[in-house]
């Protein structure tokens, strides 16, 4: 790292089935924390990435504006389902930073 340089770290969350828009995801991935809904979803809109392709495209475009340089995939979802959601990814949002 550069001296003083500033690396944010995110989390990017996909929550079960591919979520029609951002309000259902956010909701799913609120419903699933451990401290408490308003809290969880407050804290995940600020951080997170979710949603369909596009909502998950335009954050991580504002993300990185703003000067991230890493993104650290965290799932939320059941562990058999981490493959899914590794593929997804790879499908959906990668090919638009190509």
């Amino acid at each position: 790292h550069p001296s003083g340089a500033i690396r944010p770290i995110l989390g990017v969350r996909q929550t079960g089935a591919s979520p029609k828009d951002y309000e259902t995801a956010l909701d799913r991935a609120a419903k699933k924390a451990r401290y408490g809904y308003e809290h969880a979803r407050e804290r995940i809109a600020r951080y997170d990435i979710l949603g369909n392709p596009e909502d998950c495209i335009k954050r991580l475009d504002d993300f990185i504006a703003s000067g991230v340089n890493y993104i650290v995939c965290q799932w939320s979802c059941e562990p058999q389902e981490t493959l899914d959601h590794i593929e997804w990814i790879a499908k959906e949002i990668i090919p638009h930073y190509k």
